[in-house]
């Protein structure tokens, strides 16, 4: 069944009540403050999804996916402009100092936004910009005519573009001598980069 076929008043009635069950908050309360719902439920270590699945009559992945994917993510919100812009800046200082754009990156990346997003908020935003970074330094590439940009021009060629993110994990980047932020002056006013 997909996330669009859910029935999310039962879902979340259904997670409430086992969230209650395992924190004694009222279920009305939960119910009618879904950030609390959404505390209580981060604050139970093992919680029991098998329980709300089979009260819900879906699998175990559906509920979890659809309340992860969905519910919470509409919850939190979306990355906003000013920290997309951020991210954005730090990918391409990244790819100048031949930095992997790793887990530790996005750790220290997410401390710098100016609050906590939602999990698949931040990653969704963080590959989008890096999408954005990759066609933006592949169009600055295209345009150059240096013999440094041509040789970053091959790595990127020699990258197939569904693997294009190994670009960004290449220690040895040191013949990107360009400031190429300009790139990005036209894109800093789109409105929305995760949608």
């Amino acid at each position: 069944m997909p996330p669009s076929t859910i029935n999310s008043s039962l879902v979340l009635s259904v997670i409430a009540q086992e969230v209650s069950l395992q924190s004694n908050t009222p279920i009305q309360m939960l119910l009618c403050d879904y950030e609390l719902l959404d505390t209580c439920l981060q604050s139970i270590k093992r919680f029991n999804w098998e329980a709300v699945a089979k009260a819900a009559c879906l699998k175990k992945h559906q509920i979890y996916r659809w309340y992860y994917d969905n519910h919470q993510r509409n919850l939190k919100g979306n990355v906003t402009l000013e920290d997309m812009k951020i991210i954005r800046q730090e990918l391409v200082k990244a790819i100048q100092l031949g930095v992997p754009t790793n887990v530790p990156f996005q750790k220290l990346l997410k401390e710098k936004l100016s609050r906590e997003y939602q999990r698949n908020s931040f990653t969704v935003a963080f590959n989008n910009s890096k999408r954005l970074v990759s066609t933006g330094l592949r169009n600055k590439i295209n345009e150059s005519e240096t013999t440094d940009d041509k040789e970053m021009k091959r790595r990127i060629q020699d990258t197939s573009y569904t693997s294009y993110s190994s670009i960004f994990t290449v220690p040895d980047v040191s013949c990107v001598r360009h400031n190429y932020t300009d790139i990005f002056e036209d894109i800093d006013n789109q409105k929305s980069f995760d949608e």
